[in-house]
């Protein structure tokens, strides 16, 4: 028999870095090994960037989309990889097409993307 009889969600906002490693010890807490770690989270916003109102609020959305969308990938695996290793698990990296086929307004996600 195959396949999971159930599953076991953890949320996480990852745009806030400084808490991956809390995130990892949530995960711990239920599944003492983890044999994937599959990544497929994004942040995206369809507006030009000069759309937002202030430049702090442009600067807070590329931060929070850079975050998300490339630096908790990095972090995520870094936390991850003892455990990845001791169970001679596998990173899955899901993407999107927009990384190679962007659309108007979607500059930054598809920069993050690629």
């Amino acid at each position: 028999e195959h396949g999971a009889k159930s599953v076991d969600i953890v949320t996480q906002d990852f745009s806030k870095i400084e808490e991956i490693e809390e995130y990892r010890e949530r995960v711990l807490a239920i599944h003492p090994t983890v044999d994937v770690l599959l990544l497929n989270h994004a942040a995206i916003s369809i507006a030009p960037w000069l759309s937002f109102p202030s430049r702090k609020q442009a600067s807070e959305y590329t931060l929070r989309t850079y975050n998300i969308n490339v630096l908790s990938f990095i972090e995520l695996t870094r936390v991850f990889l003892d455990d990845l290793e001791a169970s001679a698990g596998q990173i899955q990296i899901v993407s999107s097409g927009a990384g190679i086929a962007p659309h108007f307004g979607a500059g930054l996600y598809t920069s993050t993307k690629h």
